[in-house]
């Protein structure tokens, strides 16, 4: 295991909190406080999720694969420990200050590890078995993936002023969705390349599940009438749109 990788892991885990509060904290008051917006987490929920599972999620589970021999670890249902946990009483600020100690105090002793200590297993009841490095890189994308969600609340929240320049928020919007579906679109320009017909059976059916498949998240329902039977409009509309 790479020890650039692992240090690039522990910066990053240190870094979130700092994140986090510089978001929450340019945010107007009364949307920062704000919880179950639309159905989903707002941005106190968020940080009272980040909270809770610092150490219920990750320092526990990675101290108890380092400490045991190979221990059983069980999921937890994050939705239902925030309802129950009481963090709803509490101001985001509070909520702030302690994950940024918590997380000084946990990057401290992740640093302090023996690096060989993190090649240790265990058996998670979802996952299977896990080492405490898998924890860890986990650990990470967890917070990049909420630091996502929060960057999409705090855009949200200005969408309603934007005004006639939202038409270039939505072409930057298309653009990501294309990179987004970049592999996809190389597999069908490769499988509509003269050499498709060799490919194996399998690979095509493949290909054309994932097209069905992507057809139907982007609401694509094509009647079979309205689909190109030439072979060269068929190339076209996959460039176009993929």
């Amino acid at each position: 295991m790479d020890n650039d990788q692992i240090e690039a892991a522990l910066s990053l885990i240190a870094a979130t909190p700092g994140i986090v509060t510089a978001i929450v904290e340019a945010l107007p008051p009364e949307f920062a406080e704000s919880t179950n917006l639309t159905g989903e987490w707002g941005p106190r929920d968020l940080v009272a999720h980040l909270l809770d599972v610092e150490y219920v999620a990750f320092v526990s589970q990675i101290r108890r694969v380092v400490e045991e021999d190979r221990p059983y670890i069980t999921s937890i249902d994050p939705s239902r420990r925030i309802a129950e946990s009481g963090y709803g009483a509490r101001s985001v600020a509070a909520l702030l200050l302690e994950l940024r100690g918590c997380r000084e105090r946990d990057v401290t002793w992740l640093r302090s590890l023996d690096r060989a200590a993190l090649h240790r297993l265990g058996v998670h009841d979802e996952a299977g078995e896990v080492s405490a490095s898998n924890f860890l890189h986990y650990w990470v994308s967890h917070d990049m993936t909420h630091i996502c969600q929060l960057a999409a609340m705090t855009r949200s929240s200005f969408e309603p002023y934007v005004g006639p320049m939202k038409m270039f928020y939505e072409e930057v919007w298309r653009l990501s969705r294309a990179r987004r579906h970049r592999p996809l679109r190389n597999r069908c320009l490769a499988l509509a390349s003269p050499r498709a017909g060799h490919a194996p059976s399998i690979l095509r059916r493949r290909f054309r599940r994932e097209v069905r498949a992507m057809f139907f998240r982007r609401r694509w329902f094509f009647r079979p009438a309205l689909i190109p039977r030439r072979p060269f409009l068929r190339r076209r509309l996959f460039r176009r749109r993929f």
